[in-house]
């Protein structure tokens, strides 16, 4: 590779790569001395060339997967402004499939103006038989329809998971079709197991992200987090074994907040792996202890002004205090 703009310590223009690795960076005129009978050249007409970015939270999975959903709603509009979007998720939502859709804000399609419905009866309308889950922009809720809530056996009796809330509406006591932290994340992982054909899907998704990943130059990925539950983990594994990776990745395995420790320690004991010339290692995990301040669910001190849920003032805890063993070992 010549005539090149090298970021590098010193001023350099050329590099010499044998064997997949750089093994020489200097002058054009260095770098011809090194040149052989079966030398490709590149001539890079003064591009610049810069080491591979390190994106050290990426949900490169999760973004780029079909699993993951292409109904796609707005971060910008209220309650009734969702309604186009919604249309057009019916038209091309497979009958008696789960739908799986992102994009919404909590604090829009929650904003105190009166409306005749609720999010739970404006899905409905929607999608009276088929279950329907939709992931807030920030992943920490979801909107979910009657369909949805039957097929995970939530009633508004139902016990409050750790780490999660069922949003009610204050004066009937009934369900409004939203699920904060924990609660959403239980309901879309009975979706996407329930999804046809759901690994090679995935695994579908995995490439395509990596192939993007790639094309802006990252070559080592930090993963947001990983849902083992949800079979993300032998996405990965295949990947790895076929030789599809184009990065670095350091994967991060969900702790679950209502799982048993003794369990997810174990499991994660197996799959650890640090070897440092492997293109897949798993030597960290991804842990919430609270939820996030703009859904109020982040744990303060001092009560909200204003919450989602007028009982839970101080935001609430993902980890139970026998997840504290857990978190030591994870260090």
């Amino acid at each position: 590779m010549v005539n090149a703009i090298v970021y590098a310590d010193q001023p350099a223009e050329a590099i010499a790569i044998t064997d997949g690795k750089i093994t020489f960076v200097g002058s054009n005129q260095q770098a011809r001395a090194l040149q052989g009978n079966q030398t490709d050249v590149l001539d890079m007409e003064g591009a610049m060339v810069l080491p591979g970015f390190i994106d050290n939270h990426n949900h490169v999975f999760e973004a780029a997967s079909e699993a993951g959903g292409s109904c796609e709603l707005s971060p910008d509009e209220d309650l009734n402004g969702q309604i186009p979007y919604l249309e057009a998720c019916a038209e091309q939502a497979e009958p008696g499939q789960w739908l799986i859709g992102y994009g919404f804000s909590l604090e829009m399609i929650l904003d105190g103006k009166a409306n005749a419905q609720t999010p739970l009866s404006l899905l409905d309308e929607f999608f009276p038989d088929q279950p329907v889950i939709l992931m807030e922009q920030t992943s920490h809720s979801m909107w979910v329809n009657s369909t949805a809530l039957e097929q995970a056996g939530i009633t508004a009796s139902s016990p409050e998971p750790q780490g999660g809330r069922h949003l009610k509406d204050p004066d009937s006591g009934e369900l409004n079709g939203i699920l904060l932290d924990n609660a959403g994340d239980i309901v879309m992982e009975l979706a996407w197991n329930n999804l046809n054909n759901v690994f090679q899907r995935s695994y579908n998704g995995l490439l395509d992200g990596l192939y993007i990943a790639s094309e802006h130059g990252i070559t080592t990925i930090g993963d947001g987090r990983m849902y083992w539950q949800r079979g993300w983990y032998e996405v990965w594994q295949a990947a790895r074994k076929n030789g599809d990776l184009t990065a670095r990745v350091s994967l991060r395995p969900w702790i679950y907040p209502e799982g048993e420790p003794a369990k997810q320690l174990a499991f994660l004991e197996q799959i650890q792996s640090r070897q440092p010339d492997s293109l897949l290692i798993v030597d960290q995990v991804k842990m919430y202890s609270d939820g996030i301040l703009t859904n109020a669910t982040a744990k303060i001190i001092s009560p909200y002004r204003d919450s989602f849920v007028d009982d839970m003032p101080y935001g609430l805890n993902y980890i139970p205090g026998g997840y504290e063993a857990l978190a030591q070992r994870a260090e």
